[in-house]
């Protein structure tokens, strides 16, 4: 600018930064970029912003009233991610370890984090060896995001090979009087062995109790096996420290549940040692099943899946006997040659009773056994019961035939079948009474003398026996018929 700050006097020296430059520049600095434009600019700020990698853009008022809100708002947005990193240490000597516990990410990676957040970033170091006698007992390293080795923090590392120890302690009580202490360490005698020389060899608590498969895995390589039992390693999830199950040599853990460690037990059950303990209303290896059943049974009434299947997750699994006889369906109302529809287990004659109780005068079924009737398991199959007459069913084509008998078992009335497919069939019958033999009336005309001596008890009675005259015959033979 000139003196008075009123002319820019660069113009032919410097010109404006690309828009790659200006993108380079914030992130390279880690600076979030905010274009604060009015109404009518925003629609080019908002094309340029997808150009700025961690920028956006926001309306401002003409007369920038908001400036202080919006500054707040997009600050309040703002969230970063880091993956931590170690350098500068000897790898031939050490092993470093970072484990970062924010509110996302997992391993070393720290993610989430907005104004305000703060992570914790665990640093595990493991002695590799001591160094060689040539090199310093002493080293430094840091720890940084990945792309920005600004923000740091040093570590100083001492190695300590060796240590002044105390004298030996024979028979020592912290080696359980089996040992030796030496340098904190138990020195067990024979047959004794762990930390504190508490395991006897011939107790057999020795690692074979601890291998879980052929492989030969301790623990299942996430523990160690301490007098025949798992000491199991600890791990990190969700933010807090766990450890795997003991009582199943280390292999499962309270997140080895199913279908995965963010849905454990679909989240209707908790999980112990890989296995879900389900909510009441849940049931299954995962909980993934309702204990509810409403859908397993036929529609108005009936059996669990008709009698021929089980309830599974609120699912019928329907039976099958063989490859050319089963059951299928929602509630396994369907069967797959049933066999004779006029006897037997599947017959069709319970659906005609069913269907006639008290319709018909001489057909008669009692009431305690219509419900039963009705459940009969080939009704299911039945798409329509028919009323026809006598010249439709002569007329009627791939039919067959069955005679239902009421209770009584002396009426009985006949009805026919066709069969539709192997899942339905269509019924007809005759809209006339059952046929019946009725006994008592029989002994009752006996009784009164219809058939001993008809002429002396029946005033209408007439002799059966008519004489006449046959004009052609030419013989002496009686004329009786």
């Amino acid at each position: 600018m000139d003196r008075e700050g009123k002319v820019y006097t660069e113009a032919l020296t410097l010109d404006y930064p690309s828009v790659y430059q200006i993108s380079r520049a914030a992130n390279s600095s880690e600076v979030h970029v905010v274009f604060a434009v009015i109404e009518r600019a925003k629609a080019l700020y908002d094309a340029l912003s997808k150009q700025v990698e961690l920028s956006s853009t926001v309306l401002i008022e003409e007369d920038s009233s908001n400036i202080v809100d919006l500054i707040i708002s997009q600050t309040s947005k703002i969230t970063t991610t880091y993956d931590m990193v170690a350098t500068g240490y000897p790898e031939e000597d050490m092993e470093v370890t970072l484990t970062a516990r924010c509110p996302k990410g997992n391993g070393s990676t720290c993610a989430g984090l907005v104004l305000g957040n703060s992570g914790v970033i665990t640093v595990s170091i493991k002695l590799k060896r001591c160094p060689p006698s040539d090199k310093p007992k002493k080293t430094m390293f840091t720890i940084h995001p990945r792309d920005n080795a600004k923000i740091n923090a040093t570590i100083a590392v001492n190695f300590l090979c060796t240590c002044q120890c105390e004298e030996p302690e024979v028979s020592s009580a912290r080696c359980s009087g089996r040992g030796t202490l030496e340098c904190g360490t138990c020195a067990c005698e024979g047959g004794f062995f762990g930390a504190n020389c508490s395991c006897n060899m011939d107790s057999e608590q020795s690692n074979e109790k601890c291998i879980t498969d052929s492989s030969g895995a301790v623990c299942s390589g996430r523990g160690s096996c301490v007098c025949g039992k798992c000491l199991c390693d600890q791990f990190e999830e969700s933010g807090s420290t766990h450890s795997y199950c003991s009582e199943t040599l280390c292999s499962e853990s309270d997140f080895s549940c199913g279908p995965t460690k963010d849905n454990l037990c679909y989240n209707h059950g908790d999980c112990r040692c890989g296995n879900c303990t389900c909510h009441p209303t849940r049931t299954g290896k995962f909980c993934n099943c309702p204990t509810a059943t409403e859908r397993c049974y036929p529609s108005g009434s009936g059996d669990m899946c008709s009698g021929r299947g089980r309830c599974e997750c609120n699912t019928c699994v329907c039976d099958r006997k063989d490859d050319n006889f089963w059951f299928f369906g929602d509630t396994c109302q369907y069967c797959k040659d049933c066999g004779d529809f006029c006897t037997g287990e599947y017959s069709l004659m319970p659906c005609l009773q069913c269907e006639w109780f008290n319709k018909y005068k001489n057909f008669k079924v009692k009431e305690t056994n219509k419900e039963q009737y009705c459940k009969s398991r080939k009704c299911h199959l039945v798409t329509n019961y028919t009323i026809v007459t006598r010249e439709y069913i002569n007329e009627l084509k791939d039919k067959s035939s069955c005679k239902a008998t009421d209770d009584t078992g002396k009426c009985e009335k006949e009805f026919w079948y066709v069969l539709l497919n192997e899942t339905a069939y269509e019924v007809y019958y005759i809209d006339e009474d059952a046929a019946c033999t009725d006994d008592n009336k029989i002994s009752e005309f006996k009784l009164r003398g219809y058939i001993n001596n008809p002429s002396e008890t029946n005033e209408l009675y007439k002799d059966p026996v008519a004489k006449m005259q046959n004009p052609l015959y030419g013989g002496t033979a009686s004329n009786e018929l």
